[in-house]
């Protein structure tokens, strides 16, 4: 289980760092979300690729999911974090 909740927390931490440096556009948000499915299709093929035995790949693919929902949550939070900017600079006397 500890290992599920790292996996997520990191693909969260990459998906938010990176938003927060790159995606200062509405289009930049939406990049970094599909930068993250790409990934994740790309991680799930590879280890289809693989021969390994059913623990591990179900364990391995446990853990890519777990990424992949880390991603989605790191990037709902810069779309957040940019659309409260983005209101903030359409009404500046409300914000006050």
């Amino acid at each position: 289980m500890i290992v599920f909740l790292l996996a997520g927390g990191l693909g969260a931490l990459i998906a938010f760092l990176a938003g927060l440096a790159f995606a200062g556009s509405a289009r930049g948000v939406i990049t970094l979300g599909g930068i993250g499915a790409v990934l994740v299709c790309v991680y799930h093929a590879l280890l289809a690729a693989e021969s390994l035995d059913p623990m591990s790949a179900q364990l391995f693919q446990a853990a890519g999911d777990a990424n992949a929902l880390g991603w989605l949550a790191g990037t709902i939070l810069v779309a957040r974090l940019r659309c409260l900017e983005w209101l903030e600079a359409l009404h500046p006397q409300e914000a006050a």
